[in-house]
């Protein structure tokens, strides 16, 4: 699975918060997603709408 880190609440790299951004998790199971809120801190899905 393909991961995006970016930093936000700030204009410089490596400052601020990171946030990792996984662009396809449609097809994650209750279990993997628990597995990666344990990894990351926490886990937010978003669903676009028609999806």
């Amino acid at each position: 699975m393909k991961a995006k880190l970016v930093d936000v609440f700030s204009a410089e790299r490596f400052s601020g918060h990171g946030l990792t951004i996984f662009s396809d998790a449609e097809g994650l199971s209750a279990r993997e997603m628990q597995a990666l809120t344990r990894e990351m801190r926490r886990f937010i899905h978003l669903r676009l709408p028609g999806r």
